[in-house]
C-alpha cells in the first residue's frame, strides 16, 4: 500500500489540508474550510512509495474539473525499473493539439528536466507502455478550461536499471532486504567517451561460495554493453568482490538467483575516470585469445588478448601488480609475441 504526506494547500483557503484517502495515492481529499464548515473536496498527487499500484485522475472515470494541476512522485525499492501503463479510457483535451496546456506528463528521476521526459500525452490516444531506467519517476497532470475523462495509470516494477550518470549506487532488488527467487536482473552502466568505470562493492551477501563456481546465486559483471563482452568476474558467497575496472565505457551487470535460498544481496558504487589508452583501439569485438603466448614486462601480468576491427589491431588486456586493469595498443607497447 502506497503513503503520502504533506500538505496541498489552497491559496484561496490558506487552513485546507489533505491525506491520502485512496490505497495508491490516485487521489486526496482536501479539506476545505467553507463558511466555519470543512468540506471535502477532490485533489490529487502525492508522494507514492510502492512497487505497485494505479494514479489517477480527480474523478476518473468521470470528467476531472477544469483548471486542474497535479503531480505526483512515485518511488519504489531501489535496484528496480519502474514500467507504467495508461487504460484505454483516455481523454486530456488540448486546444493546441500538441499538448501544450493540457496533458499527463511522466519523468524518470524527481525533477522535470526536459532530458529525463519519458512520455507526454493528450487527447482521446493513450500513450503507449514506457519504462524508467531507475525507481524513481515524476508525473504531472495539467488541465486548462476544458475537462475530460481524464486518465488511469497503473506502474509496476521489474528488477535491473540503466545508469548514465557520472557516479552512482547499484543495488540488489530489495535492498537492504533479501533478494527475491528467480531473480533475473540487468544493469547495465554507461560512461562518457575515453572514460573507464569502476565498480566497488561494499555490501555483498549471496548464496554460494566462490570455489562452486557460483552455480547457485551469482552477480556477472562484463567488461562491455552486454553479455557478448568479455567475463570480468563471477562473483557468490560472502566475501567483497575486488574492485573491477572496466576498459571500455560501459559495464554490464548480470544478477541470476534459484529457486531457494536468499540473502541481504549486495550494494555496489560506481564512478568514471580517464582511460588509459583503449580508446585508441576502438571497440573490443572478439574474446580471450588461447594460441598465443606472450612475454609481458614487469610490472604488468597478463590478463587477455582481443582483437578489435575498427580500427584492426591487437588489444592485449593487462594487469599491474597493484591491481589496476587497463588496456594498451599497439600490444608491442607491453608484450612480445614468444
Amino acid at each position: 500500500m502506497g503513503s503520502c504526506w504533506g500538505d496541498f494547500v489552497d491559496k484561496r483557503h490558506p487552513r485546507s489540508q489533505s491525506w491520502c484517502s485512496h490505497q495508491s495515492c490516485g487521489f486526496i481529499s482536501r479539506l476545505t474550510l467553507h463558511r466555519g464548515i470543512w468540506v471535502s473536496r477532490p485533489s490529487c498527487g502525492g508522494v507514492i512509495h510502492a512497487d505497485t499500484g494505479t494514479i489517477k485522475s480527480p474523478n476518473y472515470p468521470q470528467n476531472f474539473p477544469a483548471n486542474t494541476e497535479c503531480f505526483w512522485q512515485i518511488i519504489a525499492h531501489e535496484g528496480n525499473h519502474l514500467e507504467m501503463s495508461f487504460g484505454e479510457n483516455f481523454e486530456i483535451p488540448d486546444s493546441t493539439g500538441s499538448c501544450q496546456t493540457s496533458y499527463i506528463k511522466v519523468w524518470s528521476g524527481s525533477t522535470q528536466n526536459s532530458e529525463d521526459l519519458l512520455v507526454t500525452g493528450c487527447g482521446s490516444l493513450a500513450p503507449e507502455p514506457v519504462v524508467a531506467p531507475y525507481n524513481l519517476i515524476t508525473s504531472r497532470f495539467q488541465a486548462t478550461a476544458t475537462s475530460g475523462v481524464g486518465f488511469s495509470m497503473s506502474f509496476s516494477t521489474r528488477c535491473g536499471a540503466s545508469f548514465d550518470a557520472s557516479k552512482g549506487r547499484v543495488v540488489s532488488p530489495n535492498f537492504p532486504a533479501d533478494y527475491p527467487d528467480l531473480a533475473n536482473c540487468n544493469y547495465t552502466i554507461n560512461a562518457g567517451q575515453q572514460t573507464v568505470i569502476v565498480l566497488s562493492f561494499q555490501v555483498f551477501q549471496v548464496e554460494g561460495m566462490s570455489s562452486s563456481s557460483c552455480r547457485y546465486d551469482y552477480v556477472a559483471v562484463y567488461d562491455g554493453p552486454d553479455s557478448l563482452a568479455p567475463l570480468l568476474g563471477r562473483f557468490c558467497g560472502t566475501v567483497l568482490p575486488p574492485d573491477i575496472r572496466s576498459s571500455t565505457n560501459n559495464l554490464f551487470i548480470i544478477f541470476r538467483t534459484d529457486a531457494t535460498v536468499s540473502g541481504v544481496g549486495w550494494r555496489a558504487t560506481y564512478s568514471q575516470t580517464l582511460g588509459n589508452g583503449s580508446g585508441d583501439c576502438g571497440r573490443v569485438r572478439s574474446h580471450r585469445g588461447s594460441s598465443v603466448r606472450f612475454l609481458v614486462h614487469p610490472p604488468l601480468l597478463f590478463v587477455s588478448m582481443c582483437m578489435t576491427l575498427h580500427p584492426p589491431c591487437l588489444l592485449v588486456l593487462v594487469r599491474r601488480t597493484d591491481g589496476a586493469k587497463f588496456a594498451a595498443c599497439p600490444w608491442a607497447a607491453v608484450a612480445t609475441i614468444q
